[in-house]
């Protein structure tokens, strides 16, 4: 009888406990899987769109965790000239378009170098086209989408990584129309 009376007072705190922890939420931890609308902290809202209005000082758009100090330095490190080469490229690696202008080139680089760094985390994959952009002192500058109208991903032959606010190439490189 002793052993009966142990065995149900064992299954009635574990059904309690079980219960407990169902109320208080513990099995509820993502609210943005819940509220598909929830954007998480630190990310770029994807509905904002970016003032164009204030191009020339794009370092004013800068991720609030970056000082407006560091911004400028990266902005001035991250910049491109002298290109010798702009190629798009499918996801397969295809050439898409390497026939670019002077006027479109001139208008990538004046993007590239206007855009703004984002101190927050983005997607590690790649849809869209890439662009490799070939510099007359050797380096190369890699950059691709991860599916975001306004933003993009850039790495240089260094090895440094920016995710940078760049709506002309991020558009670019989603634009299917090539």
């Amino acid at each position: 009888m002793k052993n009966y009376t142990q065995t149900k007072k064992l299954a009635l705190i574990l059904t309690l406990s079980l219960l407990l922890i169902y109320s208080i939420g513990c099995t509820k931890t993502e609210t943005a899987i819940d509220e598909p609308n929830t954007i998480a902290i630190g990310e770029p809202n994807p509905s904002t769109p970016i003032d164009s209005s204030t191009s020339g000082n794009s370092t004013s758009q800068t991720s609030p965790k970056i000082s407006e100090e560091s911004a400028k330095a990266m902005q001035v490190e991250k910049a491109i000239q002298d290109i010798l080469q702009i190629t798009l490229k499918d996801i397969e690696g295809n050439i898409v378009k390497d026939d670019f202008s002077d006027a479109e080139i001139k208008d990538i680089v004046l993007a590239f170098n206007d855009s703004f760094t984002m101190d927050t985390a983005y997607i590690e994959m790649i849809t869209g086209y890439t662009m490799d952009i070939l510099l007359e002192d050797g380096q190369s500058v890699f950059i691709h989408s991860y599916g975001d109208p306004n933003y993009i991903v850039a790495s240089n032959s260094q090895g440094e990584t920016y995710h940078l606010g760049c709506e002309v190439i991020a558009k670019m490189l989603l634009d299917t129309s090539y």
